[in-house]
């Protein structure tokens, strides 16, 4: 199964992690808010200094 993991920043810039996994596979996890879709563009990330 597929997991992608990131980090975002929440209401107020607070740094928070983000976590999305198939919705099929949702019944197979612990408690916990479960949020249908993103509804932001995504920032694009600078480069990594070489």
């Amino acid at each position: 199964m597929t997991v992608l993991q990131g980090s975002a920043l929440a209401e107020g810039h607070r740094p928070v992690t983000l976590t999305a996994v198939p919705y099929y596979a949702w019944a197979n996890r612990e408690k916990g808010a479960m949020t249908g879709w993103v509804d932001e563009a995504p920032v694009k990330a600078p480069l990594p200094a070489k």
